[in-house]
């Protein structure tokens, strides 16, 4: 019986009993990667027409589109049956171990659990899997952006754990070649470039690993006016007082984001706000708690993100805006929420979007209505460019972003003992004064009987 997988890394392929299938066509490669990149999910018609001819419509695109499909199905032999007609559109179901992108993923999920060798050989079979750039020829469409940067940035992280346990291995001369590599590609990597200096340092070539560091740091001085960032300072310092070791190789590939703030109020009155935002969560990808101020929005959203992050791989990234005044600061304030790294030479916006790209959580965007206009435009930019970010927003404004689903937090009801607004009246009370909280608690209670 005929065994047959899938390709992303590289031009998308379709490969039988380890032979690539040819197809000549670029339509029907296009319709195969478009595909692939929503694998287990419909592609509408209307979306495959716009790719594959744009404004040159055919007197029949719908038709055309049939032919196309039909061609990719003979091309594809046994593996014809993964590709379904449905409602809408169509559909290729591929199990995770048939796609080369998603088998890479999972291969360096399991090097990072484990270490030494065995994590080295992992690595290497994970990177073994690469044939060229992420989605080939389409890497730049827009349906293809989001997969293309997640895949190929994860390969460059990869290769940077690579080097880091071969320095731990006491490979330094390994890891130099593959850290020069990295570098031809990626300058500005600054992670892989303290990587070279220790792996210099530790193949006996000190005044190598010296000049490397000296050169970046009047590139960024001459060039763009920056210092080198601390890290890759203290490796100098290290080098020159030779106390240069290996990198710690006990981290994941992919660092995880911070946890949440721990709340300090207690959470009364909101069970009905708790399931609905939850609910809307499930359904969509920015959900705005919308409400004048102090009405309990970060409370509920705090809550929120507690009992529903554990469904998020990734966890959940809290970023508050509440200090922000300039637009810009947007930006950078989400960046170092998420723990990303700046790089030379790109901009940070589009930096973060990337590091973002491959990862499935939720993110929290606190108080908003501050800076809305930015927060508006980089949820949009989310939502358009990754795959797996869930956003819930606080803010007094709305975003007006397309997809944003509003819930709208009220006042807590006030009237008798036992209303929510009353009981978290005593809840405060009771932390920043028990005694007289007990005796106006006390005080109610008794005008209540009468």
């Amino acid at each position: 019986m005929a065994a047959w997988g899938y390709g992303l890394l590289g031009p998308a392929e379709v490969r039988i009993d380890g032979r690539a299938v040819p197809l000549p066509s670029a339509r029907q490669r296009l319709v195969l990667t478009m595909l692939l990149v929503d694998f287990n999910r419909v592609v509408p018609v209307g979306r495959l027409i716009d790719e594959l001819w744009e404004t040159a419509l055919p007197a029949d695109p719908r038709g055309a589109l049939r032919t196309q499909v039909s061609r990719l199905r003979r091309a594809l032999g046994p593996a014809a049956g993964d590709l379904a007609t449905v409602e809408g559109g169509y559909c290729l179901t591929v199990q995770r171990g048939q796609l080369d992108a998603t088998r890479f993923e999972d291969t360096l999920a399991e090097a990072a659990r484990a270490s030494g060798e065995q994590a080295l050989k992992l690595v290497d079979e994970a990177l073994a899997l690469w044939r060229g750039p992420a989605v080939g020829e389409f890497a730049d469409r827009s349906f293809a952006l989001a997969t293309a940067a997640r895949l190929n940035e994860r390969r460059v992280v990869a290769t940077e754990r690579r080097a880091e346990l071969l320095l731990t291995a006491g490979l330094a001369g390994e890891a130099v070649v593959t850290l020069q590599v990295l570098l031809a590609e990626h300058p500005e990597r600054e992670q892989a470039r303290g990587l070279f200096m220790q792996a210099l340092y530790r193949a006996g070539r000190h005044t190598e690993a010296l000049s490397s560091f000296r050169s970046w740091r009047r590139y960024l001085a001459e060039e763009l006016g920056l210092d080198p960032s601390p890290a890759l300072q203290r490796i100098e310092q290290d080098i020159l007082r030779h106390t240069a070791s290996a990198p710690d190789t006990r981290g994941e590939v992919v660092n995880r984001t911070p946890t949440l703030p721990v709340p300090v109020t207690s959470f009364v009155g909101r069970d009905e706000d708790l399931a609905a935002v939850t609910g809307l969560l499930g359904q969509a990808r920015l959900v705005t708690l919308h409400g004048p101020g102090g009405v309990g929005k970060t409370r509920l959203a705090l809550e929120v993100a507690a009992r529903t992050g554990g469904s998020y791989p990734d966890g959940v990234c809290f970023c508050d805006l509440a200090a922000m005044s300039e637009p810009h600061a947007v930006v950078r304030a989400l960046a170092t929420a998420a723990g990303l790294s700046e790089r030379a030479f790109r901009r940070l916006d589009d930096q973060l979007v990337e590091h973002l790209a491959g990862r499935h959580l939720l993110l929290v965007l606190d108080n908003c209505e501050h800076v809305a206009q930015a927060a508006a435009i980089l949820a949009e930019r989310l939502l358009k460019q990754t795959r797996n970010v869930t956003l819930l927003a606080t803010s007094r404004e709305r975003l007006e972003v397309d997809g944003e689903h509003v819930w709208q937090v009220r006042p807590l009801p006030v009237s008798g003992l036992g209303a929510p607004a009353v009981r978290l009246f005593l809840d405060r009370a009771r932390a920043a004064a028990p005694a007289a909280a007990s005796a106006s608690e006390r005080a109610s209670r008794w005008t209540a009987a009468r």
